[in-house]
């Protein structure tokens, strides 16, 4: 197979702004004669037709090499969408970040990065493209901001708030940051499932404990599901405090911070704070 008849991947990674280029790369595909495949993966293609995909599915680097593959993104990160604590927010947050450690991996094995306020981007044997029209800017902190530049590396943090966490509820989705501690031994709160990327990460876990005269027996643990950094410990003066864990991540997964009360008490309360993380080293994949 000749290597022009290979296809080429345009991954638009950010949607906010994507919109800006993908006209414009639509059109020198067009114009050069590939046969063009825009949409979810997997679809087939002609190996005996040069091709060229623009998608936002990351699904399409399984079956396209890194070396032909030209990523479009940038620090334009969009912070969460209205109705913070929302189940469709976790779930976007989740997704999205699926879609930027990826595209870091494939960055990291040697695709091209394109940042999305150039004014014009050259596609290896398809074309020169133009922006058409001005990306737009957040100024509001993304929980994703560990990818303003991709891939990450030691030194890139991100604040997690606490709307973006599960807590304790009959469907752990909708309960509230401020814990009432009487009861059983139970998990307080877990998520928020954040895609990391290889690396040793660190979580600063900032919490208010209430324990009412008596004292609050907690479990706080940092890491990936089944794969834990873990504290235990006993509060027994009120006040407000903060936990930081250490952990690797050998590959990319989705991250959680889990708070049990380990013992059943009578009284106390909870306040959870939220965590801000960061890169202390890279790990060999």
């Amino acid at each position: 197979m000749a290597i022009d008849s290979l296809p080429t991947l345009l991954l638009l990674v950010d949607e906010s702004s994507s919109k800006q280029w993908r006209d414009s790369l639509i059109e020198v595909a067009s114009g050069g004669g590939f046969e063009l495949i825009s949409g979810p993966a997997p679809q087939t293609f002609d190996p005996q037709h040069p091709t060229v995909v623009i998608s936002d599915d990351v699904n399409w680097t399984v079956h396209i090499a890194a070396a032909r593959t030209h990523v479009f993104a940038n620090g334009d990160l969009p912070p969460l969408a209205p109705s913070p604590g929302s189940f469709v927010d976790r779930h976007e947050l989740h997704k999205e970040s699926r879609r930027l450690v990826v595209a870091a991996h494939v960055i990291s094995e040697g695709a091209t990065l394109h940042d999305l306020d150039s004014v014009e981007a050259e596609i290896d044997g398809v074309g020169i493209a133009k922006r058409l029209g001005k990306c737009v800017r957040s100024t509001v902190q993304s929980p994703l901001s560990i990818y303003t530049d991709l891939p990450p590396r030691p030194g890139v943090a991100a604040h997690w708030p606490s709307h973006v966490f599960s807590y304790q509820s009959e469907a752990f989705v909708d309960g509230s940051p401020d814990i009432d501690l009487t009861g059983r031994p139970r998990m307080l709160l877990h998520g928020p499932y954040v895609f990391l990327p290889i690396g040793r990460w660190r979580a600063d876990i900032r919490f208010a404990v209430d324990p009412e005269g008596g004292a609050a027996p907690l479990r706080v643990q940092w890491g990936k599901d089944g794969d834990y950094a873990t504290l235990e410990f006993r509060v027994a003066q009120g006040g407000e405090y903060s936990v930081s864990l250490e952990h690797d991540w050998k590959e990319p997964a989705p991250a959680q911070v889990v708070i049990w009360v380990t013992e059943a008490v009578f009284r106390g309360h909870f306040m959870y704070r939220g965590c801000s993380i960061d890169m202390i080293a890279e790990l060999k994949s």
